[in-house]
């Protein structure tokens, strides 16, 4: 009986001794598995994706990049969450700000780069014949498609992700023609009756992106752009030697309306292994094609263009 008391007191005292280190080791167990699965998934809609991620050893500080207007994390889990690299999404097509100068002067060193230097070049421009080239191409965009344009225009770019770079331009504008004649729109021809018809021009795609649709979607953007000035019509100008651009445009419906054998172009070339840049006689092509919305449904105009 004494051995049996003797053991009781013996093991109370040892429960009594072990309650705080039970305790502690409890206490430390939770915070380890919390630490190891509560915060550990996380739904990251806020990175861009749709799935839940586990997060593994801490990665070092200077990984962490967290981007702003995202969720806050507690402090001891920012060291342990690292951004992924933006990831280009899908091809974004927009129209341009007209006050949004910087982005004109972008679009116009694209195009002298996709244009110009890829497709129109027979010599490679230096670099003051591109900085040159760049800022005529900048004033001449930034007067048509520009907050200043004293006509209906606009500028409209693809992007490759919402804020990625720019592999697609083209522009829209009302046009003053005159016969087989596009004519500048000064005040003089303005003050005159001549004919406007929406214009379409600088269509340009990157070398990267093109045999992807990209140039029809462009087109199409500048039918429904048109479309909204109340247009019923689009005419666009084309090189004849641009095959591959009247196919496109052949594709999509439109059809040559007349011919300009008098057009006026600048072209890099090559002289005795010099670049210069010479003002070329071209042929233009006009076509032209009908974009009047269709009747909707049973003449409703229901669904907009069924």
């Amino acid at each position: 009986g004494g051995l049996t008391r003797s053991s009781t007191r013996f093991g109370g005292a040892m429960t009594t001794m072990a309650r705080p280190v039970v305790l502690a080791i409890v206490l430390a167990l939770a915070a380890h598995e919390a630490l190891a699965f509560s915060p550990s998934l996380y739904h990251s809609k806020a990175l861009g994706t749709h799935q839940n991620t586990r997060l593994s050893a801490p990665l070092p500080v200077s990984r962490v990049s967290l981007r702003p207007g995202r969720a806050s994390f507690p402090s001891s889990l920012q060291a342990a969450i690292a951004s992924p690299p933006v990831a280009n999404g899908p091809v974004v097509i927009e129209e341009v700000d007209p006050l949004d100068v910087p982005t004109i002067k972008q679009v116009a060193a694209f195009f002298v780069g996709a244009f110009w230097q890829d497709y129109k070049a027979q010599a490679l421009m230096t670099d003051d014949q591109k900085r040159r080239f760049c800022n005529e191409q900048f004033d001449d965009m930034r007067i048509r498609y520009g907050a200043k344009s004293p006509v209906n225009s606009s500028l409209v770019i693809a992007r490759n992700g919402p804020e990625g770079e720019i592999v697609g331009c083209v522009g829209l504008e009302m046009a003053l023609v005159m016969g087989e004649k596009i004519l500048p729109k000064n005040r003089e021809n303005l003050a005159r009756n001549y004919d406007m018809q929406p214009l379409l021009a600088n269509l340009a795609v990157s070398p990267a992106a093109r045999r992807q649709g990209l140039a029809r979607k462009l087109c199409v953007k500048g039918e429904e752009v048109v479309r909204g000035w109340g247009q019923d019509h689009l005419l666009l100008l084309v090189e004849e030697g641009n095959e591959p651009a009247i196919r496109l445009y052949r594709n999509m419906g439109y059809k040559q309306v007349w011919s300009d054998p008098t057009a006026k172009a600048s072209m890099p070339v090559d002289f005795g292994g010099n670049t210069a840049m010479q003002t070329v006689t071209v042929t233009n092509v006009a076509m032209t094609k009908p974009i009047k919305a269709k009747p909707g449904l049973l003449g409703l105009g229901l669904f907009g263009v069924l």
